[in-house]
């Protein structure tokens, strides 16, 4: 089966599809393994890539791909969407020495419909 995204596998798309529609503790909790294996070791994988590019042209934003990738868990103390994990996988790409978020930076994210992809200072 080819990859809807390149890097990332069909079951990593699916696994969005899914969540989408069963956003709760009870179902992810059994998939936790299969969300470690389809969506956040090949991030971490893409990340690695991305960190390649970047060392070309932007080495001080070159991060540790498991700082860089968000978690899934949502926090949902003030929000009124009580719904646990996020619909996307993201990573960011700050600044070396400086506190995440703090600066310029490149970020990304991805999910069964759609890529974002965004830079700014």
């Amino acid at each position: 089966m080819k990859p809807v995204f390149p890097g990332f596998p069909p079951e990593a798309i699916q696994f969005f599809k899914d969540l989408e529609k069963n956003n709760t503790r009870e179902w992810f909790q059994p998939r936790k393994e299969h969300f470690e294996k389809y969506v956040k070791a090949p991030m971490e994988e893409l990340v690695e890539a991305i960190n390649s590019g970047l060392a070309k042209f932007a080495p001080d934003h070159v991060t540790d791909p498991r700082k860089a990738v968000f978690r899934i868990y949502r926090d949902t103390r003030f929000s009124s969407d009580k719904t646990p994990y996020k619909n996307h996988i993201a990573a960011s790409f700050g600044r070396r020495g400086m506190e995440k978020m703090g600066a310029g930076g490149f970020y990304f994210s991805l999910n069964h419909k759609e890529i974002e992809v965004a830079g700014g200072v």
